[in-house]
């Protein structure tokens, strides 16, 4: 069913503009589906332009989807819904305004989305596409998302690349901008833990993954994947040197932000 999934999803994105393409799907972190805009016809001062939007995504057809643009001032909206409702998993995933520049300058459309499931998971995004329309020039930039987050077991959380990221509010962070632009989590100092249960041969290295909030506490461990499993005393020691742990946390254009960090623990026996 994963396979077919991703298969799915990798035909829906190829046929949308690369602007607005989502991660195709292949870990929990990855948001199922596309969410931008792009310019059908180029801009042109007191000139109607088409948009194109797109809601499309990895869902079956009850799903429904709620999107809201926004209009920058000094572009008006010629005809289209800027409030529009369909299926992301059905052929209304994909609608059309029409806009018209009233005059020259620098502008961003808005866009905001969410999601619905069957099964009550609920997946949000925004987006920005900015554009200048100036008498001699038209630039336009592309659609890029700012926030992708997801609501699952009344848990928000944020789209983190590999992983779901636990975060207390909604928060425009994109997981691409603090990969690009900001800084990882750090913890400060190399993290040991006691295990007097443990078998083998110490020391021991588990490398793991700590969900750090905002605050530099770790709110959530776990195993990487397969390689880590084993020694479940081993584990259970290494979660707990790691929630005692206080990290420096991610940050993104000088704000604390929650993230995910891959630490190695060492276990040793006790002295």
């Amino acid at each position: 069913m994963k396979a077919r999934q991703v298969s799915l999803i990798c035909a829906l994105m190829l046929s949308l503009p690369a602007s607005v393409r989502a991660t195709v799907p292949g870990s929990e972190g990855d948001p199922p589906f596309a969410f931008g805009a792009w310019f059908i016809d180029s801009p042109h001062i007191q000139k109607a332009a088409r948009v194109g939007l797109t809601m499309k995504g990895a869902y079956d057809t009850t799903a429904t989807g709620e999107a809201r643009i926004r209009l920058p001032e000094g572009v008006s909206l010629v005809s289209g819904d800027t409030l529009y409702r369909g299926h992301p998993g059905g052929r209304d995933a994909r609608w059309r305004i029409v806009v018209r520049a009233d005059r020259g300058g620098a502008f961003e459309l808005h866009g905001s989305l969410r999601i619905v499931s069957r099964d009550g998971v609920v997946d949000e995004a925004e987006f920005l596409m900015p554009f200048d329309v100036r008498s001699d020039s038209v630039i336009t930039g592309q659609s890029r998302l700012i926030r992708t987050e997801t609501i699952r077991g009344g848990k928000r959380y944020r789209y983190g690349s590999k992983y779901l990221v636990p975060i207390d509010r909604s928060e425009a962070v994109w997981q691409g901008d603090i990969e690009r632009l900001g800084q990882k989590p750090r913890a400060p100092h190399d993290v040991e833990a006691v295990c007097a249960s443990c078998s083998g041969e110490f020391p021991q290295n588990l490398t793991l993954v700590a969900m750090v909030a905002a605050d530099g506490r770790v709110v959530e461990v776990r195993r990487r994947g397969p390689v880590e499993d084993g020694d479940d005393e081993a584990f259970e020691a290494a979660k707990e040197a790691l929630t005692r742990t206080r990290f420096t946390p991610a940050r993104l254009q000088g704000t604390a932000v929650a993230d995910w960090a891959v630490v190695r623990v060492s276990i040793l026996p006790p002295k």
